[in-house]
């Protein structure tokens, strides 16, 4: 179902994880990039970042359980594994060889306005849509609909409680808070701009999973009824437009921010360092850096998150909640990275 309130206040934290990221570690929040890091070369910028979506499950799970999306339990059979090694490798492979992903590219390099990541996004949501529409994943039109009551229009808006949105909204304004104090406290208190920016990467890390479980991203579902539109006859029934709030709440804020509001938009040439770095280190945004593997990866990518409604960032979330499928997945994910073409 269409959950407005849920999914703006999660876009707010995805907007608050990505911008601090930003300006005070100088990189892009890339969920893809950051799960590749620590599995083949771990460091301590990857670890805290993981570390603090780790923390981000067990906090929600212990304080608002019913954000835990109700992950479909994996079969025990050699279909259903390999099906799920399978997804891995496409996005893993996919993911390498686009540099990026959904958090990478669309909620940062949209908001840089990068031409290469506009290009990436369009490619892979292409794909996505278009593999949810044939309906490559097994029984995708029963997963898609089961974020719906029968006879109930899936963009039909539902509203928690008023004491639930409190307590989110309290939870909320307590992370954003300590995403921007803690890392300048650590500062004061070490005189150590490393401590300080792996303390902010740990609170990024946090605010980044909790922004996925409150606005519905981590919800292999909901994300697939995003993507539940018919052309052929028109059919909107089965759509749920909940995440495209992560687009005005988030990207949006982002592209004014960092391309308007900003006195000096960031930079690898920008003579206002980050605060915790010591120049910005960000991918290009030019359109002559896209190859034809840069395309097909997008293009992997976006079959593997149509076919199963998981990306990198929600991945990672997952896997804490199913090691059985994150040990599946991740392992595929890995090999895929690992390939040499």
């Amino acid at each position: 179902m269409f959950t407005p309130i849920e999914s703006a206040l999660g876009a707010v934290l995805l907007q608050q994880a990505s911008t601090t990221l930003l300006f005070n570690n100088g990189c892009v929040l890339g969920a893809s990039g950051q799960l590749r890091g620590i599995l083949t070369s771990p460091t301590s910028k990857n670890v805290a970042f993981i570390a603090g979506m780790a923390l981000s499950v067990f906090a929600t799970k212990s304080i608002f359980p019913t954000l835990i999306p109700n992950y479909e339990v994996p079969k025990h059979d050699w279909n259903d594994s390999l099906w799920i090694i399978g997804l891995g490798i496409l996005t893993g492979y996919g993911t390498k060889n686009c540099n990026g992903c959904t958090s990478g590219h669309m909620l940062c390099g949209v908001s840089r306005l990068s031409a290469r990541s506009l290009v990436a996004t369009l490619t892979f949501v292409v794909a996505a849509y278009t593999t949810h529409h044939f309906q490559l994943t097994p029984s995708a039109t029963a997963k898609a609909s089961a974020n719906c009551p029968a006879g109930v229009e899936c963009y039909t808006p539902v509203y928690p409680s008023s004491d639930f949105v409190i307590n989110v909204a309290l939870a909320i304004s307590a992370t954003v808070a300590s995403l921007h104090l803690l890392p300048s406290l650590v500062l004061s208190v070490t005189k150590n701009s490393e401590v300080a920016g792996l303390a902010s990467r740990l609170l990024v890390g946090f605010t980044f999973g909790l922004g996925l479980l409150v606005s519905g991203f981590a919800d292999p579902v909901k994300v697939l009824s995003f993507f539940s539109v018919s052309f052929g006859p028109l059919d909107i029934s089965g759509w749920d437009p909940s995440l495209g709030f992560v687009g005005i709440f988030a990207i949006i804020p982002n592209i004014v921010w960092w391309n308007v509001a900003c006195a000096k938009p960031p930079s690898p040439e920008c003579s206002v360092p980050p605060k915790y770095n010591r120049r910005y280190e960000l991918p290009t945004t030019a359109l002559s850096s896209i190859t034809l593997r840069f395309m097909i990866g997008a293009a992997l990518f976006g079959v593997a998150w149509g076919a199963s409604g998981a990306c990198p960032g929600p991945a990672i979330l997952r896997a804490l909640a199913q090691p059985t499928w994150g040990l599946l997945w991740m392992g595929g994910f890995l090999m895929g990275s690992l390939l040499p073409l």
